[in-house]
C-alpha cells in the first residue's frame, strides 16, 4: 500500500533542493560547511534567494534550519537503523 504524501508540504523538496545549492555555493566560497550561527545561516538564505529558479518559493526558517544543521552527521543512527534492517 503507497502512503499518501503530506500535501501541506508541497513544493517543500524544491525549496530544499536550493537550500543544497546554496550549501554548496557557501562550501565553495569558504571551503567548509555553515557552523550553524544565524549570520551565517542569513548568508546561505541570501545564497537560496539568489539561486531560486522562477516558480519556487522559498521558506526562510526551513533554508536557515538547513543551513544551521549541515555540518552534522547521523552516522551512529545511520549505524543503528541497519542493523535493526539487517
Amino acid at each position: 500500500m503507497l502512503e499518501t504524501p503530506d500535501l501541506r508540504y508541497f513544493g517543500r523538496s524544491d525549496c530544499l533542493h536550493v537550500g543544497l545549492r546554496a550549501i554548496h555555493q557557501f562550501w565553495d566560497a569558504k571551503k567548509r560547511y555553515p557552523d550553524g550561527s544565524e549570520a551565517e545561516a542569513a548568508q546561505v538564505y541570501e545564497m537560496a534567494v539568489k539561486l531560486k529558479p522562477e516558480g519556487v518559493e522559498l521558506e526562510e526558517s526551513v533554508i536557515k534550519n538547513f543551513a544551521r544543521f549541515a555540518k552534522t552527521s547521523i552516522t551512529s543512527t545511520c549505524a543503528f537503523f541497519g542493523g535493526i534492517v539487517a
